[in-house]
């Protein structure tokens, strides 16, 4: 076991040197009196303009104002989720692209979409066996209309 002991080089003051300090200060031009601020009520320290270091430019004033209004307006414009909800961004997103929702969606991340699918056989056959869709199932048509079909994603994978 090995025992490491710190010495002191200094001496600790005596009771006398302090006193002796104590002395010396009071009879110094800096020293402070009893009753110095009762003193003060009689002579103020400022004019009546006060002092000129709590004074601040009005165009100071309005700077910090518009950037405060700034801030605000930008926080209250229902901008999407701060960091992304702490959501990892994908690997195909663009850095130089405007982030964190720029539709204005609360809480919005992109992630792929839904497809869409019908809910039966006989919703698919709605579509399916219609005029409409014959028509655009036709070869050689230049021109297929599905506006209001109700097609859906599994459709356009026929098509």
């Amino acid at each position: 076991m090995v025992l490491v002991e710190e010495i002191d080089d200094e001496q600790p003051e005596t009771v006398a040197s302090t006193e002796a300090k104590v002395d010396d200060a009071k009879t110094g031009s800096t020293a402070l009196s009893k009753g110095f601020l009762d003193k003060a009520k009689d002579k103020p320290l400022y004019g009546p303009e006060g002092s000129s270091e709590g004074k601040v430019d009005p165009d100071t004033h309005k700077a910090h104002a518009e950037h405060k209004m700034n801030k605000e307006m930008n926080e209250n414009m229902n901008r999407g989720a701060k960091e992304n909800n702490g959501i990892e961004r994908p690997p195909w997103y663009t850095k130089e692209w405007p982030k964190d929702c720029q539709y204005n969606s609360p809480g919005c991340h992109l992630d792929e979409m839904d497809t869409s699918a019908h809910k039966s056989d006989m919703h698919r056959g709605f579509v399916r066996d219609g005029p409409r869709w014959k028509e655009a199932m036709e070869p050689g048509v230049k021109a297929i209309r599905l506006s209001f079909t109700q097609a859906t994603d599994e459709d356009l994978a026929v098509l």
